[in-house]
């Protein structure tokens, strides 16, 4: 491990991991700290949260993110999700769960245990629990079986006692289930206006105070991304091909190996049964005659003459002769009948297949095995494959040697003039821009913003060759001078203040309209076009021809047939829109019947989180909770 961290110690992770590390260390005395209560990190209700659950626990989360985001995650990604609040809060939780399994007498039985670790199926092998695989694992984890059954058992209780609150103080009435069925199932259309802050460009101008103000407020936006300079070597194996020799030997144990694949393709002898489609058949119709062909199907499945029923009902052009399609390759048949053909074997009817012309019935009378092809006939395919192999073989071990000589010695430069290779090197580049003479450069890019100035990557294979890379310039992001950016500042200037005019002329239309003017009178006055979204459902996030809205449910929850304003201007897509409700589509007692069972089970189950978050705040006021804050704090915040 140690090992592991000396060699990417430059990584963010691995930086989390050490301060994590170091301040354990320092909490237990093994730096000299002496504070009383230095093994604790909080204290709930009388009950100790010890530092280890909550170093450890923190630790788990930082591994879980790390091997999720891997690259992505980094300080900027850490502080927002506040990892240590969270693992504090999980900790707090759950102690007040335990307590709360004492005052409704709720347990975990030894017979709960049991089954929930004979049925895990981390233990299992074969769809059987292993006793040795569970030691195994537990090995693993540096538990002994006291140490793991007492911790599930106490998982246990926690969900057990969640479920409690859950379903004994969320339960449902019928007046709910019909409030929220109406509500959440009926469609609404909107008529609305759209005003577009690009129709308040035209002759906008800003002043150089206006831009100076953008500027200053929003530096970041216009900082210039990192960039980097490349030296760089590349073995290509097309380079190698011309050096490569293949002998007879080669070749011919390449034959032998390949056999399968030097073969005529497989023919298959058919015959079939054809119901056709005509391009005007209706969907009725269609079904009917699928309904003819399964019939029909069950009596070619049993009949031993196939030939002389395909001869009487097939609507094929091979009909009259008992529906033979001939010694056909099986490459060339149509999708649907080679993936039945595949299926079968010699004699067997196939079940109904659907095509573009028809409903086909198939039956595989002989599969005709491929015949080899002579090795003379593939002998140039497989010289240029083994070279190919070996030129990449050539390539990639020519390619690991520099990468290990460069990055012992530090020196590209050098180690190109001695092997007399062409050493590359770049502009400078940011993430978002080509890197010019490398075509799949995205990888190239990933691994040149992980390294150092002077740090040199591993071998990194794309389509054309190996690469190995070195950072020979860095320059790190930098927010530019006024000047440098000013054409940019204006037009972001322009943009923002044109924005804001469409936001302030979309409020004043609001204002009008809610004041019981229509909306047709202000669209006429303010030469806008009114327009119809047609039937959604109200709590959908997308509106059809507006876009989607993040929160479409707080928008239209209280949008009635008695107020069908919408109480505030929508905002998508840069656009701002001022709607009303023209019509309201309430549910059918059909889609009811439909729908019920899964409304009233989405109910409970919003319900009981509602009950339960509840439970937990109002447990939490009235719970004593000590945090030991000087322990805490550098994990809370980070």
């Amino acid at each position: 491990m140690l090992k592991t961290m000396r060699k990417h110690a430059a990584s963010f992770i691995i930086k989390v991991l050490f301060v994590i590390i170091i301040l354990a260390f320092i909490w237990w005395g093994g730096m000299g700290y002496r504070e009383k209560g230095r093994n604790t990190a909080a204290k709930v209700a009388g009950t100790i949260i010890p530092a280890k659950n909550f170093l450890n626990r923190y630790r788990e989360e930082i591994q879980a993110l790390q091997k999720r985001y891997k690259s992505q995650l980094d300080e900027k990604m850490l502080k927002s999700l506040n990892i240590g609040q969270r693992v504090l809060d999980e900790l707090i939780e759950e102690v007040l769960l335990v307590k709360a399994a004492q005052k409704y007498n709720i347990t975990v039985t030894d017979k709960e245990l049991e089954d929930f670790i004979l049925n895990y199926p981390l233990f299992q092998e074969k769809g059987k629990f292993s006793q040795q695989k569970y030691l195994r694992v537990l090995h693993i984890l540096r538990m002994n079986e006291e140490e793991f059954e007492a911790s599930q058992r106490e998982q246990l209780l926690i969900a057990k006692v969640k479920n409690f609150i859950k379903e004994n103080f969320s339960l449902v009435s019928q007046e709910e289930i019909t409030q929220f069925f109406n509500l959440g199932r009926e469609k609404i259309n909107l008529e609305f206006v759209e005003i577009d802050p690009k129709n308040f460009l035209k002759d906008l101008n800003v002043t150089s105070e206006e831009k100076r103000e953008y500027f200053e407020n929003n530096k970041e936006e216009f900082a210039i991304p990192p960039k980097v300079k490349l030296e760089y070597l590349v073995f290509k194996p097309k380079e190698y091909i011309g050096k490569v020799d293949i002998s007879d030997k080669e070749i011919k144990e390449y034959y032998q190996l390949h056999s399968e694949e030097f073969q005529r393709p497989l023919k298959v002898r058919l015959r079939q049964i054809l119901l056709k489609l005509k391009p005007e058949t209706t969907q009725k119709e269609k079904e009917k005659i699928e309904k003819k062909a399964e019939g029909l199907q069950k009596a070619a499945a049993s009949t031993k003459d196939f030939a002389t029923l395909a001869k009487k009902i097939s609507e094929g052009k091979e009909a009259e002769k008992g529906g033979l399609l001939g010694d056909l390759f099986v490459k060339d048949l149509k999708e649907p009948i080679k993936k039945a053909v595949i299926s079968l074997k010699e004699g067997e009817v196939s079940p109904v297949i659907e095509t573009d012309e028809g409903f086909h019935i198939i039956k595989l009378e002989k599969i005709l095995e491929g015949t080899p092809i002579p090795l003379e006939g593939v002998r140039k395919k497989i010289i240029d494959r083994l070279k190919k192999e070996k030129a990449n073989e050539i390539a990639a071990r020519r390619a690991d040697d520099a990468q290990y000589e460069i990055a012992r010695d530090g020196n590209m430069e050098g180690f190109a003039k001695k092997h007399n290779l062409k050493l590359y090197i770049t502009k400078f580049f940011s993430k978002d821009e080509k890197i010019k003479g490398i075509d799949n450069d995205e990888l190239i890019k990933e691994k040149a913003f992980a390294l150092k100035k002077g740090e040199v990557s591993d071998m990194i294979e794309l389509n054309d060759g190996y690469y190995i890379i070195k950072i020979k310039e860095y320059k790190p992001s930098r927010i530019p001078k006024f000047y440098e950016v000013e054409e940019k500042v204006a037009q972001k200037t322009k943009e923002k203040k044109a924005k804001d005019m469409a936001k302030k002329k979309a409020e004043e239309i609001l204002s009008i309209i809610k004041k019981g003017k229509s909306l047709s009178e202000v669209a006429k006055k303010e030469e806008l076009t009114i327009k119809e979204s047609g039937p959604f459902y109200r709590f959908s996030p997308f509106v059809p021809k507006i876009g989607f809205l993040e929160d479409a449910a707080q928008q239209f929850i209280n949008v009635t047939k008695k107020s069908p304003v919408v109480p505030n201007v929508l905002s998508t897509g840069g656009k701002y829109y001022v709607a009303y409700a023209k019509e309201f589509i309430s549910p059918t007692q059909k889609e009811w019947q439909k729908e019920k069972d899964k409304v009233i089970r989405f109910i409970q189950l919003a319900k009981a989180e509602e009950i339960y978050n509840k439970w937990l705040d109002d447990t939490k006021k009235n719970a004593k909770i000590e945090l030991n804050e000087d322990f805490l704090k550098p994990y809370l915040s980070r």
